[in-house]
């Protein structure tokens, strides 16, 4: 596999492993369909890797995997309802850079509804840039979400407080194994305190 030049930095979204096992559960339970997963996927890597947002509408995924828009749309309001993506207005095109606007779709090519319509995919599954541009992209989601817990954000609570759990039991093994094993080198400096004591009352003897 052969890297691009470009690729290097800049252009990647990550993936989080806990986000991956939320989204997992949700299709054992049945929440969330293998298509709309798929779309999901697709979704991810229309990705804009400096903003995260996705500027692709319901008919133009559908015309790219040849799909029926309807399935398509029905799996978009399946994503939205669960809590992994929400639908955004722009801001002012002056307030995007120009590698964006140059990645946004011909508004002549969209119905007027949706001529400045983007997605945000929630950033505990998938983000780009650093921990500050995550948290900017986790605020407009939220914002756009309310105060609505939504089936994925209840399943990624479930699977942090787990993570919480294990590490805390981790760290605990861990100070366990050093105290005993600070408890065995005592034990054994006591040994030999007593050996070298016992020694010296023969010799007093």
């Amino acid at each position: 596999m052969t890297v691009l030049d470009h690729e290097r930095l800049t252009d990647f979204v990550m993936f989080h492993r806990l986000g991956l096992l939320a989204v997992e559960r949700l299709v054992l339970k049945r929440e969330l369909t293998t298509r709309a997963m798929f779309l999901l996927q697709a979704m991810v890597a229309r990705m804009n890797t400096s903003t995260g947002r996705v500027w692709s509408s319901a008919s133009e995924l559908a015309a790219e995997h040849q799909a029926i828009p309807g399935c398509v749309c029905s799996s978009i309001q399946r994503l939205r309802r669960v809590g992994l993506v929400v639908r955004c207005t722009a801001p002012p095109l002056h307030e995007l850079s120009a590698k964006e606007r140059a990645s946004m779709p011909d508004p002549a090519t969209r119905a007027p509804h949706s001529a400045r319509l983007y997605f945000l995919i929630h950033p505990g599954l998938a983000s780009v840039g650093g921990k500050t541009r995550r948290g900017w992209v986790l605020d407009q989601f939220q914002s756009a979400i309310g105060d609505r817990l939504t089936p994925f954000a209840r399943e990624l609570a479930g699977v942090e407080a787990e993570a919480r759990a294990a590490a805390e039991e981790l760290e605990l093994a861990e100070l366990v194994a050093a105290h005993d094993a600070q408890q065995a080198k005592l034990n054994r400096l006591e040994g030999l305190r007593q050996q070298l004591e016992q020694g010296n009352g023969h010799e007093a003897a």
